[in-house]
């Protein structure tokens, strides 16, 4: 995890070389060297310094940004000078996921500071125009002359928690508010003081005068509102105003106050704030975009919580916001385009959803007119987002029939910006709807013809050329050229359409012979695998040869040599070349006995494969059927069902095919999927089968076979386990007791993992309840193991949680057998429940003990009196002002003179004890942080040594480190702080360490590195261009490779490279890391061998289309966490094993959400 901060300086009436000049003159005698450059018209200065050691230079305001690589957010907060001293005047916080430009785009639009931020260290400054817009703000805001109060005065007034003005203070502070270059100050100063607008401000908004009601905008726009009723006059009196108070609270939209508000944000609200858009102020227009779309996330919230329907959070606003989206695309300001062009790819604030998630309920027309809109103005030549208009068109199509002519136009005849796209979506629509993509054959052969084609269009050609081979005739020649290139991937690509496309052509029409096109498809190997692709490519050229070849990889799976394919990959190619000639398969099965040998090993692309060849040739397959049938106890819904439909295939051609149990399928062979729509499908069944098929039928008909079979198949190995929870379901549709024994025999043996526990527990009640023992047994081995556990990135206090959650819910169906479980293994209910406390452990003593507990228990704790859990140790979550208005408080309201802890506590005496000095840092604490220190160990994360550790280990980090701790404290509470107490002290400064800040730190060990030359350095890093590097990190914090100790970079720090090039560095040899530029955790890079494979090494090593560098970042933000844990990782590996066979993006996206969140 990488918490980074940067300072950027305005320069407003001064040029970039003189405020250099007075910042290197100011930070002089400053005790590290400053670093200071030029940064977007601004100026940076190192990390090191805070904006008050600005003070010695002529310089008038400065944001402060900060990021985190863990969660791809960050937050900015601008400060202006008030006579020597600089006071925080605004602050904003991007949403979550939510990248680089939020909070450079807030900055920059009301400000004019374009601040650093995050890795991003320079951008082109774009058009003219924006520098003008940015010059202007600069030079409205730096006049400090014509201010009504003195600074001195300011100062005071901030100094003070909430000051108490007189009626004269009072009208000074609101002619500061009425003073352009001061507004924001007074802005910041009038929230400190109210929490509600005056009512005569809001009388006033609606007054005749212009000036009071100029007067009275300012007020409310400062203060904020109270209610929807408040911020709708807000609104429509916004709209009467001067143009300058337009533009100087334009920065409040982005954040309406209504959200702040309890419950379902008011509708109107939304649809009067896009009212705003049409307005010439282009700071208002942002700003009334962000806060609508900022109000539709609240509207998703309130679908999350039942609180609306989809259907009526969408009805009255989603057409007027697409409208007013599309409309910021092509508005007059350049800064308005790029802020829609962002707000595309952006989570919602506080809401993971995005602001196009819901356009699907829009028409295909109105859909590809946005997408046409956006894919222009991101291939405007200032516009750093071009790449990405290929990705809003191809989601627009829906597969809806009628659109296809229109793509077709565009990609073939308009070739509109991102066209390449859409040619690509058109082969992706030939693949699955061939029929439906017929009108895009003749413009594809066209473009062969004409020498202008993409690798789309070959392998569109390829796909449909069985359909209409005459219309391909014209095109023979020149794809039969294409079988002599040789390069880079799309070479390749076409070369192997073009020889499919050649071989489905009538004899006379084709001028190659049929060797070269085996030999121009032979190449079934990549680098280092089998490609799946490659194999039915070959299978539909040359079918004998892809016989041979399937034939010697089984063969050499039965012997001792190592086999060219490991299993996973001979079942991915098989799966391949079953969907387009089935043939091949039946004759490749004799020899691939060895795929068949182990059923935890099967995967779907092995079931579907034999589906397809059982329902081809049930011959080929029969001697497999006891082996199919193993696959029925799989914990992948999609194996059980193509398993089941080989079975019926068998079976009806001769049931003694199949052993006993099997047969019961035959009375429901209605209930099979057919082969073909099996072959279509990606990771789940292409279909709703009954509930109880077909796992279900078999448990009905031999209980001790299938759950044998279970025990068989569900092995403790996290990479196979599948959907455990939903085979246990299956199985219990079919027959209840045969599910409880099949639990109880994954509890006994441990392989029912947490996320299986927590869903069964949402809708398997019963089952827990009839297997309340082992349940129970399970929970006590866990809670043994609590204290020696050393891996805390997977402790048993974690683990154990779901499990107390399903003993809870147990409880509720059937007390008495919980309790019998609980007294044989833990004396009593009462010792079960303070062993490791948790709410639902609470629960369960109170559903069987006869009377309610005396005692009070936290969440994570042992039992407390309610002294103990008072006010010196509960979180400060909130807090009343004088105004009787309460407000989240645990770092930004809490005031840092006020204590929390006082020398008498109790904590503090224990702590003193083990020791002294850790004691005294901690009565010193920022009380911000200290509670979370005395919560943690009140609630007994940590005893006292381990407090002591935390502490000290807190102390000793620097500012921007604590600033990583801050953040993971707010993510985690009180694990981060039992986290700081236990670990060893290497494992410590891993994760928390000043160095290395943009890139995993390998702390001496081996590591992946993915790099690209210098040369190849852009905003978006092709596959071809990355280069695997295995490297470890020498003492000097370069990284070298692992075969020959050669250098490959330096480490990183937010200011650059860390120390000087080795000399037996090149300059020009040194790479740069893709994992520098993305938010990537150390643990997809860290391996303890030199051969060890890597979630980064895997995903290079994959054979698919889509950016791996994105599919990276992906994956690092559905981890949501610094320390990844060890089930997460699984999830990961499990997910990267499956990603050659997803092709588009939706579908990659899709996955990985599921998998891996």
């Amino acid at each position: 995890m990488s918490s980074i901060s940067h300072l950027t300086v305005g320069t407003e009436s001064h040029s970039v070389d003189e405020v250099i000049s007075a910042l290197e003159a100011a930070l002089t005698d400053a005790d590290c060297d400053p670093d200071i450059y030029e940064h977007e018209g601004a100026v940076g200065v190192s990390r090191a310094f805070k904006p008050d050691d600005l003070s010695p230079a002529e310089v008038d305001r400065s944001v402060t940004t900060y990021f985190s690589d863990t969660v791809d957010a960050g937050s900015g907060e601008l400060d202006r000078r008030v006579g020597d001293n600089f006071r925080t005047v605004d602050s904003v916080a991007s949403p979550e996921l939510g990248g680089d430009r939020y909070v450079i785009d807030y900055f920059r639009i009301n400000y004019g500071i374009t601040p650093r931020y995050g890795y991003q260290r320079t951008e082109p400054v774009g058009t003219r125009e924006r520098v003008e817009a940015d010059e202007q703000w600069g030079e409205i805001q730096s006049r400090t002359a014509d201010w009504p109060v003195s600074p001195a005065q300011l100062n005071e007034w901030f100094d003070a928690y909430q000051p108490n003005l007189s009626d004269a203070e009072w009208a000074d502070l609101l002619a500061l508010l009425m003073t352009d270059s001061a507004f924001h100050v007074a802005r910041k100063l009038l929230s400190n003081i109210k929490r509600q607008p005056p009512v005569a401000a809001l009388k006033d908004l609606t007054a005749a005068d212009p000036d009071t009601r100029t007067r009275a905008v300012r007020q409310v726009a400062a203060i904020g509102t109270a209610n929807a009723e408040q911020y709708s006059q807000f609104i429509e009196a916004l709209a009467t105003v001067d143009r300058r108070t337009r533009a100087l609270v334009a920065p409040t939209l982005w954040e309406p106050a209504p959200v702040e508000a309890d419950g379902t944000p008011d509708k109107t609200l939304l649809t009067e704030l896009l009212s705003l858009t049409d307005d010439d102020v282009p700071e208002l227009r942002i700003g009334a975009l962000a806060g609508a779309s900022r109000l539709y996330a609240e509207l998703q919230r309130a679908v999350e919580d039942g609180d609306l329907t989809a259907e009526e959070a969408a009805d009255g606003v989603l057409v007027p916001l697409m409208d007013a989206y599309e409309e910021a695309l092509t508005d007059r300001d350049v800064r308005v385009r790029e802020r829609a062009l962002a707000m595309a790819t952006e989570s919602l604030p506080d809401y993971r959803g995005y602001l196009l998630q819901d356009w699907d309920r829009l028409p295909f027309e109105r859909r590809w007119e946005i997408g046409r809109t956006y894919a222009a103005t991101a291939a405007e030549p200032e516009s750093v987002m071009d790449s990405s208009g290929g990705i809003l068109l191809k989601s627009a199509f829906d597969g809806e029939a009628e659109a296809v002519p229109t793509l077709v136009d565009y990609a073939y005849h308009e070739r509109g910006p991102s066209y390449e796209a859409v040619r690509q979506k058109l082969k992706r629509l030939a693949d699955d709807e061939p029929e439906l993509a017929m009108p895009a054959l003749s413009p594809a052969v066209d473009c062969v013809i004409e020498g202008i084609e993409t690798r789309a269009d070959v392998e569109l050609i390829a796909e449909l050329v069985s359909r209409d081979p005459e219309r391909v005739v014209p095109a023979a020649d020149p794809l039969a050229a294409m079988l002599d290139a040789d390069g880079d991937g799309d070479s390749d690509s076409k070369r192997r359409a073009a020889s499919r496309t050649l071989k489905s052509l009538p004899a006379e029409h084709v001028p190659v012979s049929p060797a070269m096109l085996t030999e121009s498809t032979a190449d079934v190997f990549n680098d280092w695998k089998l490609v799946a692709d490659r194999v039915a490519a070959l299978a539909e050229v040359d079918p004998d040869e892809t016989v041979a070849l399937l034939s010697d990889l089984g063969r050499q799976l039965a012997s001792d040599e190592d086999p060219d394919a490991s299993p996973r990959n001979i079942a991915r190619a098989l799966r391949a070349v079953a969907e387009v000639d089935p043939e091949t398969v039946t004759q490749a099965l004799p020899d691939l006995e060895p795929l068949f040998a182990d059923a935890p090993q099967v995967t779907r692309h092995l079931a579907i494969s034999s589906a397809a060849a059982a329902t081809h040739d049930v011959e080929s397959v029969a001697p497999y059927a006891d082996e199919i049938g193993a696959w029925l106890a799989s914990p992948t819904a999609l194996v059980r069902e193509a398993a089941a439909t080989a079975l019926v295939a068998i079976g009806e051609t001769d049931p003694a095919l199949l052993s006993q149990p099997y047969r019961q399928l035959l009375d429901r062979a209605e209930d099979a999927l057919t082969a073909e729509s099996l072959l279509t499908a990606r990771n789940d069944p292409p279909a709703q089968t009954p509930p109880d098929w077909p796992a279900g039928v078999v448990a009905a008909a031999d209980p001790d076979h299938m759950v044998e079979g279970v025990m068989d198949a569900v092995v403790d190995d996290r990479r196979l386990r599948g959907d455990v929870a939903g085979l246990v379901r299956e199985i219990q549709a079919g027959n209840q007791e045969t599910a409880t024994l099949a639990l109880e025999s994954l509890l006994e043996d441990e392989r029912l993992y947490s996320g299986a526990v927590s869903t069964l527990a949402e809708d398997a009640l019963e089952l827990f309840a009839g297997a309340a023992d082992e349940l129970t047994a399970r929970l006590a081995r866990e809670d043994e193991r609590t204290d020696r556990e050393t891996n805390y990135s997977f402790h048993p206090r974690k683990a154990a949680r779901p499990y107390d959650e399903a003993l809870a819910a147990a409880a509720a169906v059937d007390p008495e057998a919980v309790r019998s479980a609980i007294r044989s293994h833990y004396e009593s209910v009462d010792a079960f429940a303070s062993s490791i406390p948790t709410e639902n452990r609470d629960a369960v003593e109170q559903r069987l003990n006869d009377s309610e507990p005396q005692e009070v228990r936290t969440e994570a704790g042992p039992s407390q009196s309610s002294e103990t859990t008072n006010a010196q140790i509960l979180e400060p979550q909130w807090r009343e002002t004088n105004e009787d208005i309460v407000f989240p408080d645990p770092f930004t309201v809490l005031d840092c003179d006020e204590e929390i802890l006082t020398d008498d506590e109790p904590i503090l005496d224990d702590l003193a004890e083990t020791d002294q000095e850790a004691a005294d840092v901690l009565l010193e604490m920022e009380p911000s942080v200290q509670w979370r220190f005395a919560r943690a160990y009140d609630i007994g994360a940590v005893d006292s040594d381990g407090l002591a550790v935390a502490v000290k280990r807190y102390d000793s980090l620097d500012p921007d480190v604590r600033n990583d701790f801050h953040a993971t404290l707010a993510r985690t509470r009180d694990s981060a702080i039992g986290f700081a107490g236990k670990v060893d002290e290497a494992t410590f400064e891993t994760i928390f360490s000043p160095r290395s800040r943009n890139v995993p730190s390998f702390g001496g060990t081996y590591g992946t590195d993915a790099v690209v030359p210098q040369e190849d350095v852009a905003l978006e890093f092709s596959n071809e261009a990355l280069t695997l590097e295995r490297v470890y990190r020498d003492g000097s914090n370069n990284l070298r490779r692992l075969e020959d100790d050669s250098f490959v970079r330096r480490l990183l720090d937010s200011d650059g490279p860390v120390g000087e090039l080795p000399e037996d560095a090149d300059p020009d040899d040194e790479r740069v890391s893709v994992l520098t530029k993305r938010p990537i955790p150390t643990a997809f890079v860290r391996m303890d061998d030199p051969d060890e494979e890597t979630i980064v090494s895997k995903m290079l090593a994959l054979d698919i289309d889509t950016n791996k560098v994105e599919r990276l970042v992906e994956l690092a933000r559905a981890t949501d966490s610094a320390v990844v844990s060890e089930d997460t990782l699984a999830a990961i590996q499990e997910v990267l094993d499956e990603l050659d066979d997803l092709d588009d993006e939706d579908s990659i996206h899709q996955y990985i959400q599921t998998k891996v969140q």
